[in-house]
């Protein structure tokens, strides 16, 4: 019987609490990760933060994920509280985790979704990053 692979799933609260850490350490490693970004949502990001460069975005990235560990990573979850498996070629076997918060540094309400890997099977660790980043539709 082949395996089937759940396209969500409902995340502890310690999962939720992790992913938010673990991202916040893998981005500030900074020059250490190899970064790599769906580009279906670049422009949209490009264009929300209004800023030129991807560098620029994984900037704000940062802020937004200390934002989100400050307010409580639980609290921050989408209301439905699941986390979805991401469509991108080669990164199935990875969950989106969306939060939803506001923001005082960008003062808008903030939407972002995204899924991590760091995988050490090489000399350099890669950090996988698909990023979901715009204005909140949540009231």
């Amino acid at each position: 019987m082949p395996l089937v692979l759940k396209n969500s799933f409902q995340p502890s609260g310690k999962e939720i609490w992790n992913h938010v850490t673990w991202a916040i350490e893998a981005l500030e490693a900074g020059e250490d990760f190899i970064r790599i970004i769906a580009n279906k949502h670049n422009d949209e990001a490009l264009e929300f933060l209004e800023v030129d460069n991807m560098n620029d975005v994984f900037r704000w990235v940062l802020v937004f994920l200390r934002e989100i560990k400050d307010i409580g990573p639980r609290k921050c979850f989408v209301p439905h509280g699941w986390a979805d498996r991401c469509t991108e070629s080669g990164y199935t076997d990875l969950f989106l985790y969306p939060y939803v918060f506001q923001s005082q540094y960008f003062t808008r309400t903030i939407y972002l979704k995204f899924a991590i890997r760091k995988t050490e099977d090489s000399e350099t660790p890669h950090l996988y990053c698909h990023l979901d980043l715009h204005e909140s539709n949540y009231a």
